[in-house]
């Protein structure tokens, strides 16, 4: 009986031992990162670039191939405004 106890004790201390030096101890936090610097978030804005005087543009001749269009468009027209096509 005795000798079972003693068994016992031994595999018990054993396994506390074994418990006490196989588990690591934890690992500490890592530093926590340095601040990050401030930097604005609104820059101020540029300085606005002065239009040009405003001078009124002369039209520009309308291309030919326009008038070409503008041709075939009032060619394929229908007389009652239609396109044809059911519309």
């Amino acid at each position: 009986m005795i000798t079972r106890l003693l068994t016992a004790g031994s595999l018990g201390l054993a396994g506390l031992a074994l418990w006490l030096f196989a588990v690591p101890a934890p690992v500490p936090p890592p530093p926590p990162p340095p601040p990050i610097p401030m930097v604005p978030i609104h820059q101020p804005a540029p300085a606005p670039v002065p239009a040009p005087p405003s001078s009124p543009d002369e039209p520009r001749p309308i291309p030919a191939f326009i008038h070409r269009g503008l041709d075939w468009l009032a060619a394929a027209q229908l007389e009652n405004g239609g396109w044809g096509a059911g519309s």
